[in-house]
């Protein structure tokens, strides 16, 4: 089995919780096992630890640590996925960096927790959710944070931390699970994107596998 050793920048403890689950998840279908290294997953702070982490690099006053891949996850927020990407691979023009694994959950990683209700029903070890959108005042555009908050709320008769939930719901997701509703199309793209990044890099490392 080839060991891999995976480093990451992300935003706070559900990126950590999540990306870690899932990176372990893919490996293990291809026949690697994992060594994990988070250096950012505090804050929202990502995306300049990232900048910072870059810069002193490129300046050498650290050395490229030993890794073979290297994920770097930030919520898209109000950018889009394109623009968010660019601002993440701008910053490593002329540094030798491993296989780069970009993620930007759009528009919040609240989006890919509710992208597979069946995952979030193990996840929260109930049944029968169902999804309470919640619009964002003034507009058509879906407050995620809020729907998921609600949902889980009402599903489980009580508030709960989303947190504590990414690892659980990144090992039950069905990562080919289609949804025709239109509040998730980009959200799923988004996580689309991340799989396919993600696949690639692990096909080059261990094609044995």
């Amino acid at each position: 089995m080839t060991e891999l050793r995976v480093g990451y920048f992300l935003e706070d403890l559900a990126h950590e919780k999540f990306f870690v689950a899932m990176v372990e998840r893919i490996a293990g279908e291809f026949n690697c096992s994992v060594i994990h290294d988070v250096r950012s997953a505090r804050g929202g702070h990502a995306i300049e630890e990232w900048k910072v982490f870059i810069r002193d690099l490129k300046k050498g006053y650290q050395q490229v640590p030993e890794w073979h891949i290297l994920l770097v996850a930030i919520d898209a927020n109000q950018k889009r996925w394109n623009q968010r990407k660019q601002e993440i691979e701008q910053e490593v023009q002329d540094v030798p960096l491993p296989c780069l694994v970009v993620a930007v959950p759009s528009p919040y990683i609240q989006a890919w927790f509710l992208l597979d209700i069946t995952a979030l029903e193990k996840a929260l070890e109930t049944v029968g959710i169902q999804i309470q959108w919640v619009k964002i005042k003034k507009g058509k555009k879906v407050d995620f944070k809020d729907t998921f908050a609600r949902t889980v709320r009402e599903a489980l008769g009580f508030p709960a931390q989303y947190e504590v939930y990414g690892d659980d719901i990144a090992r039950y997701m069905d990562l080919a699970i289609q949804t025709n509703t239109e509040y998730l199309r980009e959200p799923r793209s988004s996580f689309d994107k991340f799989i396919k990044n993600l696949k690639e890099c692990l096909a080059r490392l261990c094609p044995q596998n």
